[in-house]
């Protein structure tokens, strides 16, 4: 039987897996899509200790991995979908099989949150997307249209700028990112690089045939509605936790679908802890997620250990 199952393969779990394989538990993570999940679509870190010219996400990512695997951590691709915890265990469904662990961690992340606009899931990968660092060089020298106003939007926006002749920053209120990198903003707006459009929203697609050739954008005030053409529109708007799944599980989520834990994230579930960006106020953070990771492996650890 595994020691701990970990769900999601973040840097919070990661964190987690090297602390409690270390301690000398059997530790098992399971992913279903990347590794890192997206913080490995991250061009650049600035502000995690240690690397003072800053390292990619998917650098730190390997890093991190390397090291649970030294302690002997091991790392499996599959979809937990359901959880149970019965007497002294927990079972669960990894790709369809169902496997067994002492205690379990969810540190499932989140997903890209959508416009919620017509054909917008039919054109996702092909005119849609949410990674900047991961599409943005496929349109080298092409007006494309960014969408948020948070760090993130900001931050990929002046990612896709190297490469495309211009973005078209889409803001529904205004810019809510770190002073750092309004001012990094600021800067590709005076070489013309970023044009923002503040109290704006994306009406509907504009499609040509079956793709998508921009967007019409409306405006909170008086102004009247644009087209803007573009072959690609990029979405920054925030994010949903991953969690839709655990629904009649008996872990506890909020309002907003975040899983609720205490002081020592442990969830509604006495064999079943949560950490990184998916719990209730979480930082989103990743030197957060990854404190947040070592300490529920130190509590299961503790635990597990009576």
């Amino acid at each position: 039987m595994i020691d701990l199952a970990i769900v999601g393969a973040g840097p919070s779990a990661i964190s987690a897996a090297i602390y409690a394989a270390r301690d000398g538990l059997n530790v098992k993570v399971f992913e279903k899509q990347i590794i890192g999940g997206l913080v490995s679509q991250t061009d650049l870190i600035e502000n995690y200790p240690g690397f003072e010219e800053g390292i990619t996400g998917l650098d730190l990512i390997k890093k991190m991995r390397s090291q649970a695997e030294k302690f002997g951590a091991k790392f499996e691709y599959a979809e937990v979908s359901s959880l149970e915890q019965k007497d002294g265990y927990v079972t669960f469904l990894a790709d369809g099989f169902e496997l067994k662990a002492r205690t379990i961690l969810l540190a499932v992340g989140n997903e890209y949150r959508k416009l919620g606009i017509e054909n917008e899931d039919r054109f996702i990968g092909r005119g849609i997307y949410f990674c900047g660092t991961c599409d943005g060089p496929l349109f080298k020298d092409k007006e494309v249209i960014a969408v948020g106003g948070g760090n993130s939007a900001v931050q990929e926006a002046i990612f896709i700028s190297k490469y495309a002749s211009k973005v078209h920053l889409i803001v529904r209120s205004d810019i809510k990112a770190q002073e750092v990198l309004k001012e990094r903003l600021e800067d590709a707006v005076n070489k013309g690089k970023i044009t923002v459009y503040k109290g704006a929203q994306i009406k509907e697609l504009l499609m040509d045939a079956e793709n998508i050739s921009g967007a019409k954008i409306t405006f909170n005030d008086s102004r009247e509605d644009i087209n803007i053409l573009s072959p690609a529109i990029f979405e920054f708007i925030g994010l949903v936790p991953n969690t839709k799944w655990l629904d009649g599980s008996g872990v506890e989520t909020n309002d907003r679908g975040e899983i609720i834990v205490d002081k020592n994230l442990k969830t509604s579930l006495d064999l079943v802890y949560a950490t990184g960006d998916a719990i209730e106020d979480a930082k989103k953070q990743i030197i957060i997620a990854a404190g947040n990771g070592a300490l529920a492996a130190l509590n299961i650890s503790k635990k597990l250990s009576f």
